[in-house]
């Protein structure tokens, strides 16, 4: 299904948050248990096995262990829970923020004390998180060889002496993490070129009821945006199979491959808003690769769309400002994903989320828990500048008291009770919002029946 240009189409912008994979065996963030539990198989004929209950926990309890034999994340977790913050803002980003921040305090980033969380300096527990073994290469005035108990890093050329070995940790670490959260979302995710864990018979009716869903609008000449913050394509996959064109920001549409198996951005394209349809990724995907140096072999970064799925993520080391560095992967998590998205392609997928927002007649914030604030700073001003568009918020765990707080009561003076209950649903006549209390799949399955 072919196009033309978007300036013909009303613009119906789509963000997806982590409930809306929930029904296709997507992980939650976190959950009530207090230890790590698996979910039953999400049935066959392709069964995903090893559903882990949450992501939080995956990572507290899997990984390097300090030198207590205890993880290292599950130590950064308690002592951050010993320090009184609350649970509700202690999550797997929360742990990788940790790590990020620690990262910066060895590579040298930070002059004047310890900054992780408040900190004042640096605590003694930290100290017993490094469980590595080092030896000089050859003299060991430039290089010493590194590894860590358990685990097996090749480098054949050793460690420069100038990098600290708790940084090299704190990296393999890094990498560690979001190389478990790259392999869970590929359980469920995974897609690659006849098999596909997405296309299922258990999936069947919710498969077909999202793309007869984006179809509906499709039809009606609108143009769908689509945002995604979670770490997968299977919404893209699905209306792509459904022949539905969609653009991510890549050039596999168009281009040739700049390495094998490796499709460069294509931040033109995406500034142009030439596409009708997209589908882009905000905060990184399991499919994506990102590399250290640039073709004639100077530090820097490039992002690129992979045409095979890699359980182990890459890395890259970089430089934003004058020394500071800090850690890349295909990943963006961590309290400090907002740096990332200055980065191409994504700050030009953000600044596409941003005009979009201002430009939508209607924005569908599906399964979005409210958590990223530069997201919720353009939706909120999107109804600012632009007070006839509607919002429907899909989301069984919707909260009216905090999204007045966070968006209602910035978009103007209430004029009347801010609620009012539709059926199942909650609406706000004056601002023009729906609540549907519903999990993705059971809204679609419902919305398409009625269609």
């Amino acid at each position: 299904m072919v196009m033309g240009n978007a300036d013909l189409f009303r613009k119906k912008v789509f963000l997806f948050g982590a409930g809306a994979a929930l029904d296709w065996g997507g992980p939650k963030t976190t959950c009530d248990g207090d230890k790590l539990t698996f979910l039953p198989d999400h049935l066959p004929p392709h069964e995903i096995t090893n559903r882990v209950c949450c992501l939080t926990h995956m990572i507290r309890e899997t990984g390097f262990l300090n030198k207590q034999k205890i993880p290292v994340a599950e130590s950064i977790y308690s002592h951050l829970q010993q320090r009184g913050i609350p649970d509700e803002l202690l999550n797997f980003e929360t742990i990788i923020s940790f790590v990020e921040e620690l990262f910066s305090y060895y590579a040298g980033n930070i002059s004047k004390g310890f900054s992780v969380h408040g900190e004042g300096k640096l605590p003694a527990w930290i100290k017993d998180l490094f469980s590595y073994i080092t030896k000089p290469v050859g003299d060991g005035t430039h290089h010493y060889s590194f590894s860590i108990p358990g685990r097996e890093f090749p480098n054949d050329y050793g460690v420069a002496t100038d990098v600290p070995p708790e940084q090299k940790f704190l990296e393999y670490l890094f990498q560690d993490i979001i190389s478990g959260i790259v392999g869970h979302v590929s359980n469920y995710s995974f897609w690659s070129g006849n098999h596909s864990e997405v296309v299922n018979e258990t999936n069947a009716a919710i498969n077909s009821a999202f793309t007869q869903w984006i179809k509906g609008f499709a039809d009606a000449g609108d143009s769908v945006r689509m945002y995604t913050l979670n770490y997968d394509r299977i919404f893209k996959h699905l209306l792509v199979d459904a022949g539905i064109d969609v653009f991510e920001g890549f050039m596999n549409e168009d281009g040739e491959a700049e390495e094998p198996g490796l499709f460069a951005p294509d931040p033109k394209r995406i500034v142009s808003d030439k596409d009708p349809n997209v589908y882009y990724n905000l905060h990184g995907c399991v499919d994506w690769r990102v590399e250290d140096e640039n073709v004639n072999g100077l530090s820097s970064y490039q992002y690129y769309l992979s045409s095979f799925p890699h359980i182990e993520t890459s890395l890259a080391v970089v430089e934003l400002e004058k020394g500071r560095k800090i850690l890349l992967s295909n990943i963006v998590s961590g309290y400090q994903k907002v740096q990332r998205t200055y980065l191409s392609p994504i700050r030009q997928m953000l600044s596409s989320f941003d005009r979009d927002c201002l430009e939508a007649d209607e924005i569908f914030l599906v399964g979005y828990s409210y958590g990223d604030e530069h997201i919720n700073e353009i939706v909120r001003n999107a109804k600012k500048y632009n007070a006839d568009i509607k919002l429907t918020l899909i989301n069984p765990c919707f909260d009216d008291k905090k999204f007045m707080m966070d968006f209602i009561l910035h978009w103007g003076r209430v004029n009347f009770r801010i609620y009012q209950n539709d059926g199942d649903d909650i609406v706000s006549e004056q601002f023009k919002v729906r609540a549907i209390r519903k999990r993705f799949g059971e809204y679609l399955q419902s919305v398409t029946a009625t269609s």
